[in-house]
């Protein structure tokens, strides 16, 4: 390449998964508006894992697929994507915890409008975590519920900002405290969770109630 010539930077690949295509084609026209290119429009999982597999796409857009379940299909492809955007139909809090647990980057509603689209896929694109609050609002009804662990609510604070994709600095600085004893309070958490990193502690936060 001659001296002074800089390589373009290759726009992010998008493949959009969902068994009906009359909402692959409106995620499509909304997401045209981004500089990104929508390289697959997958209808089933097969088709999803072999665009997986054929373009290394930046970004997965996984909706309601039939078998296997989505849950699984996200943790098949995860490795092979750069960032899994979610469409989860609201009042499925248990769905919103199987997702992260498959370390899903971005959850929205299934009927998330244009704009929303737009904004959640290029959060992903970013490599940003986020959850839009309303799959949290409602609470599941486990049989587990009166062992649930005991969070103090400095630590309840803490996965309320985690699930706002913070990073420790930022959370230090919310709650006006050091970097180490955020660390800290993330260690409890994890501890009384069972958890071994954010996104799962997260998903056990999740399926248990904590974040309503």
């Amino acid at each position: 390449m001659p001296a002074g010539t800089q390589r373009r930077r290759r726009a992010p690949r998008i493949v959009i998964a969902d068994a009906y295509p009359l909402l692959r084609a409106g995620a499509a026209a909304a997401l045209s508006e981004l500089p990104a290119h929508v390289v697959a429009e997958c209808g089933d999982a097969t088709e999803v894992l072999a665009a997986v597999r054929a373009h290394h796409p930046d970004v997965l857009i996984l909706g309601t697929l039939g078998e296997p379940a989505v849950t699984e299909l996200a943790g098949v492809a995860r490795t092979e994507v750069g960032a899994l955007v979610a469409l989860v139909p609201p009042g499925d809090p248990r769905l919103v915890a199987e997702l992260l647990n498959a370390q899903a980057d971005v959850l929205v509603p299934r009927r998330v409008d244009p704009c929303g689209l737009r904004r959640a896929t290029a959060l992903a694109i970013a490599g940003e975590r986020w959850i839009d609050p309303a799959l949290m609002d409602t609470r599941p009804d486990l049989a587990e519920e009166d062992g649930r662990p005991a969070l103090t609510t400095r630590e309840r604070e803490v996965l309320a900002l985690l699930r706002e994709g913070r990073t420790n600095r930022d959370i230090a600085r919310t709650l006006f405290v050091s970097v180490p004893t955020v660390k800290t309070h993330l260690a409890h958490i994890y501890a009384k969770l069972g958890a071994a990193n954010r996104n799962e502690a997260l998903g056990r936060a999740a399926a248990l109630g904590l974040l309503s």
